[in-house]
């Protein structure tokens, strides 16, 4: 436990490379030795046969590809050796640790207990930085915490906000609650977590917040309604949501100074028109090109859609992928374009163009897998634990789109946190029994 608290910790802040793969291999070791020593067995497993012989799938296929059909051939082996085999061992580590300490279900709710402490202390961060930003009367600011950029804190922000609704989605329908604090606390706990989405002023971290939330709400609409504590609670959290989804659409509004919703809408058909427009292709060769009015476009969405539309040309005419990197569609680009390019901001573009249309419906297909039994096994003992599992599995997947999050300690955090709750949620086979929330 103290070794993965370590790692957890570790892995978002810079400069730790080598402390963390010093972690990981320390993680995996002890992880293995106490599996080793548990021998702990059981039907429990056949709830992970498809996650797993997905992912070992998608393994098979990504090695394929780097050998048989890609053009660089040691520039994608040599990827997957520090992305891929890295993401293994910390999918590893998870499986491992929840199995070894799943005998004792007071353990493994330690662990859970631990890294949620760690996440809303990241949160805590930044939220005293941007409030001691505002008492300077600094207003255009983006705050990190103790990461290297606002991107990566809203990572973590968005893991502690699945935290948060898997916990009080619990608390909604079994009065039972998982973190030991009170449901003020609680509360306060997402007023905190909100609050640092304005202070990190990330657009697809919001957005991926309110898919989220809409995930939240259905299933508290589509619960059995006798299992509220009372009606009228019924009735405050669907008001909530549609509050709390508005606040965050206030909040994304005014995500970049100086740059509006209607500015948006208008860049959208510049950035499609990619052949028109070389901006996307080298922005200090081309420049960027301006509306019809003039104005400048918006700048980060012209050039993230202009390589969406570019990557799926490329799936197009390389269906079975270029070879699995970070940087599989500037590989593609350099290819077809010769001017050298980097990722596409989309890890979706980054794999279907790396590992092509099989790869990238085995990695669905994984994604998909894990929230299936999320969502099962929370129909079958309204656990956190499978609940979190959804919550995680749905930011991840949807933020993946938008974001190049599939790809270095982003990647690792996140299988090891399915590997980890994936496992509990299969091992559980009863329904919360802590004490009723007060």
């Amino acid at each position: 436990m103290a070794l993965i608290g370590a790692l957890f910790a570790i892995w978002p802040v810079p400069h730790t490379i080598s402390l963390r793969e010093l972690l990981l291999f320390s993680s995996v070791v002890v992880a293995g030795y106490l599996y080793y020593r548990t021998s702990v067995h059981g039907s429990w497993w056949r709830e992970l046969r498809a996650p797993l012989v997905l992912i070992v799938a998608l393994t098979v296929w990504m090695l394929f590809v780097a050998v048989f059909i890609s053009n660089e051939t040691l520039w994608s082996l040599a990827e997957l050796g520090g992305q891929w085999a890295k993401a293994l061992v910390a999918f590893a580590i998870g499986g491992l640790a929840a199995t070894a300490l799943g005998r004792n279900a007071a353990a493994g709710a330690r662990l859970l207990l631990w890294l949620c402490a760690i996440l809303f202390i990241h949160i805590v961060v930044v939220d005293v930085d941007a409030i001691a930003m505002l008492f300077r009367e600094e207003r255009d600011f983006r705050v990190s915490g103790f990461t290297e950029g606002p991107d990566k804190a809203n990572y973590l922000t968005n893991i502690g906000l699945a935290l948060l609704l898997a916990e009080s989605l619990v608390r909604l329908r079994r009065g039972a609650r998982f973190l030991p604090v009170a449901n003020w606390m609680l509360g306060a706990a997402f007023v905190a977590a909100l609050f640092s989405f304005y202070a990190e002023r990330i657009r697809n971290g919001i957005g991926v917040a309110m898919v989220m939330f809409i995930c939240w709400a259905v299933l508290t609409i589509s619960g059995p309604r006798r299992r509220l504590a009372h009606k009228w609670l019924y009735v405050v959290t669907v008001v909530s949501v549609c509050a709390v989804a508005v606040g965050l659409l206030a909040i994304a509004g005014t995500a970049k100074p100086g740059l509006g919703w209607w500015q948006f809408v208008a860049t959208v058909p510049v950035a499609l028109d990619t052949q028109s427009h070389k901006g996307w292709l080298n922005e200090s060769k081309y420049g960027l090109p301006t509306l019809p009015d003039g104005s400048p476009v918006d700048s980060s969405a012209y050039l993230r859609i202009a390589w969406f539309k570019e990557g799926l040309a490329l799936a197009r005419e390389n269906p079975w992928g270029v070879g699995f990197g970070r940087n599989a569609f500037g590989h593609a680009v350099t290819a077809k374009y010769g001017e050298p390019k980097g990722h596409s901001h989309s890890s979706f573009i980054d794999l279907l163009v790396g590992v092509g249309i099989p790869g990238i419906a085995l990695w669905f297909g994984f994604l998909g897998s894990l929230a299936w039994l999320g969502l099962k096994r929370f129909r079958e003992t309204c656990s956190v634990y499978s609940l979190v599992l959804f919550f995680v599995v749905v930011d991840f997947g949807t933020r993946m789109i938008v974001d190049s999050n599939v790809r270095d300690h982003m990647l690792q955090m996140f299988v090891f946190l399915v590997g980890l709750l994936g496992v509990l949620a299969a091992r559980q086979s009863a329904a919360i029994s802590s004490p009723r929330a007060r």
